[in-house]
């Protein structure tokens, strides 16, 4: 695992061995961790709220068909296979939506 050296203010250094003598983190990397894995997670949340509101202007409302489920169903096996090749699959629209042109 790698390390990283920060500088903190005495005062955020008093919160954070507050956080860790607290008993909910074993050591200062824990806390930091956890901080990070809240912020990951906040950040996954605003992405997809924000792929929802794309989604919802698009204007592409109508009913979806058995083709348009069969389409939204490959297109996402292949972005769970590309995550697994450790391809990220940013920046190739990423979004699964409704194919263009459907009512």
């Amino acid at each position: 695992m790698a390390s990283i050296n920060i500088s903190l203010s005495d005062e955020l250094k008093r919160y954070v061995e507050d956080q860790v003598k607290g008993g909910s983190y074993g050591n200062v990397s824990e806390f930091i961790r956890s901080l990070l894995r809240d912020q990951q997670k906040r950040e996954a949340q605003e992405r997809l709220e924000l792929l929802l509101l794309e989604g919802i202007a698009s204007g592409s409302d109508g009913p979806m068909t058995k083709t348009d489920w069969q389409e939204l169903r490959k297109a996402a096996a292949d972005r769970v296979a590309r995550k697994k090749r450790g391809a990220s699959g940013k920046g190739k629209g990423g979004a699964l939506r409704k194919p263009k042109g459907k009512k």
